[in-house]
């Protein structure tokens, strides 16, 4: 089934999925099971437009808590930003494109 993308959607999945395959050259996965619970819980918000103040509101948690969580999340990952820890979410099935918020 052809995913319904505007040009721009597909032109930032494209360059997360070509960052992604290039990351993985020589590197380990990470398994869902390395993520906790609430860090699952992050990457979601943050891939659907949230702030980390906005998460911190949403789950009772520092903002200081908030930044934590993602810092483990781009460790485990072993990537330097959330654009990256996206792409290989998408990967491994931890998020979907429905998830995603595009910025234009």
């Amino acid at each position: 089934m052809p995913l319904d993308l505007t040009p721009r959607q597909a032109e930032v999945l494209s360059l997360l999925l070509d960052e992604y395959e290039r990351r993985l050259e020589g590197a380990e996965e990470t398994e869902l099971e390395d993520l906790t619970e609430r860090e699952q819980e992050i990457l979601i918000l943050l891939a659907s437009g949230r702030s980390y103040i906005e998460i911190a509101v949403r789950c009772t948690i520092a903002h200081s808590t908030v930044r934590n969580h993602v810092g483990n999340i781009l460790k485990k990952f072993g990537v330097s930003n959330t654009r990256k820890a996206i792409a290989i979410a998408l990967n491994l099935n931890i998020l979907t494109l429905d998830q995603i918020r595009f910025k234009d």
